[in-house]
């Protein structure tokens, strides 16, 4: 049986949404499943990312980023060319 890498998270885990670089929804589950609106401004937000300060992305190019609410954040991760984006409660 294949692991799903969100289950890492445990069960802070809110949903979860994989994109592939062009912004097409691969896979997604619990409160993001089918979260088309959500889904398109992560995606606008991690293209925006490099552009803020390109200085600070010289060298290496973001890992992930966290967006974080008072009750719950957002992980994005890139990996094999797929944003990887958890939804997780604080």
């Amino acid at each position: 049986m294949k692991m799903n890498i969100f289950n890492a998270i445990g069960p802070n885990l809110l949903g979860y949404l994989v994109i592939t670089e062009d912004g097409a929804v691969l896979a997604s589950s619990g409160e993001l499943e089918n979260d088309e609106k959500t889904s398109g401004v992560l995606y606008k937000l991690i293209n925006l990312a490099p552009s803020l300060d390109p200085s600070l992305f010289s060298k290496n190019s973001v890992q992930r980023i966290t967006i974080a609410y008072e009750e719950f954040s957002y992980v994005v991760c890139l990996s094999n060319r797929k944003f990887y984006i958890a939804k997780k409660k604080l």
